[in-house]
């Protein structure tokens, strides 16, 4: 279909639905690392457009040296977005070269990048790239968000690992049972944002910040046991969540967060008719914690504090997800447990069904036939006994010190 083509209810249902899930024989694997950006002073982050635009200049020329692809978020902060791998050995090899490469060319222009959930002062948009001056009116609308001040400390302060991994055709509906669990146990085991939001403490404050944003577009998808619903599930979370922004002729305009996708597709929106590249774009707004894309994102863990860091949950999703003894074990493990993610947010592993769940999932992965990468087996054994076994965080050690 056209991107320029009109789009009806039933067809973008049909369309989201049939790419929401897609099982294959070789599983792929890939990470997505943001980091939030100070310049030179790690008591200052980018705030100031004249900084964020040297910065993307300097930054931009090293771009071609790199293996995946950079991005430059609201509030300055960078992500480095890996191509899909087959192992763990050629993920970690790419993303080791490109840390590499990241940190050179910050270093020279005098910029620290930080590994943390969210930064501990605000700032507004650094990026003052259309889309994101239009998402922050959207949010900034009356009745969006339950807290205001959520979305710009979301979208301007808030650094993540997110963990794309495809669902194996040899258990596909327990996969994705065990992905839907994994995104709490993960977001505990990697919280590292410690701190106060709106009155109240927690281990991981990015995570706890997402959800008093437009829950139309953070919330959890509804869960489900077999991907044929999940998919359903996901085109309807889609079209019933609002509409932050449309193109309007070279540029993206705001909405006021009154319309739904499903009723501008329905011809319920004061302004043009709704196109399949609106429905397109409209998927890349919303930032529920799983989020189907073909294969799975997980966007529950904080950014990890030091460059290699994000090996261990990405490790341990892709081991217990992609083998299917593995998965099985890991859900028998945590079948009965409450698994919150608001939880995960406050109290992390100090809950104990989520420490128990941890517990168990490291245990697993560490036995599993797919973990075969020995910086990766490291990697997670280190952390299980640093961390996951003794019911501590990144966010616990932040906060001892």
């Amino acid at each position: 279909m056209t991107a320029d083509r009109r789009q009806t209810v039933a067809g973008a249902h049909s369309r989201i639905a049939a790419g929401a899930l897609v099982p294959v024989d070789n599983p792929l694997v890939g990470v997505e690392c943001e980091w939030l950006t100070y310049d030179g002073d790690p008591g200052r982050r980018f705030g100031r457009l004249t900084d964020f635009a040297s910065f993307k200049t300097a930054l931009s020329a090293s771009a071609d040296d790199l293996h995946g692809s950079l991005t430059f978020e609201a509030g300055g902060q960078v992500e480095i977005s890996s191509k899909p791998h087959r192992t763990l050995t050629s993920l970690i090899d790419d993303m080791a070269r490109d840390d590499a490469v990241l940190g050179l060319a910050t270093a020279d222009i005098g910029v620290t990048l930080r590994g943390r959930g969210l930064a501990s002062a605000a700032v507004g948009l650094a990026n003052d790239a259309d889309r994101y001056r239009a998402a922050a009116a959207f949010f900034a609308a009356p009745g969006v968000c339950s807290n205001r001040d959520a979305a710009p400390t979301m979208m301007c302060t808030s650094a993540s690992v997110q963990i794309n991994v495809d669902l194996p055709t040899s258990h596909t509906d327990d996969a994705w049972i065990l992905a839907q669990r994994l995104a709490p146990i993960l977001g505990a085991v990697g919280a590292n944002s410690p701190g106060t939001v709106f009155g109240r403490s927690y281990l991981s404050s990015r995570l706890a910040t997402w959800e008093l944003s437009d829950r139309t577009r953070t919330d959890a998808v509804p869960e489900t046991d077999e991907v044929g619903a999940a998919a359903a599930a996901w085109a309807d979370y889609a079209l019933d969540a609002r509409v932050m922004l449309f193109k309007d002729g070279a540029t993206f305009a705001p909405t006021t967060g009154e319309t739904t996708m499903r009723q501008w597709l329905a011809g319920h929106a004061p302004w043009r008719e709704a196109t399949a590249g609106d429905v397109d774009y409209h998927m890349t707004t919303l930032f529920p914690p799983l989020r189907p894309r073909g294969f799975v994102e997980l966007r529950t863990v904080d950014a990890q504090p030091n460059a290699g860091d994000w090996i261990v949950p990405v490790a341990v999703a892709f081991a217990l997800i992609v083998d299917a003894g593995s998965t099985r074990a890991a859900l028998s493990a945590t079948d009965g447990l409450q698994l919150s993610l608001s939880d995960a947010a406050r109290l992390a592993l100090h809950d104990d069904d989520l420490a128990q769940a941890a517990q168990r999932c490291f245990e697993i992965a560490l036995e599993t036939p797919t973990l075969n990468d020995r910086r990766a087996h490291d990697a997670v054994a280190e952390h299980y006994d640093r961390f996951v076994r003794r019911r501590l965080t990144p966010a616990d050690e932040t906060l001892a010190t």
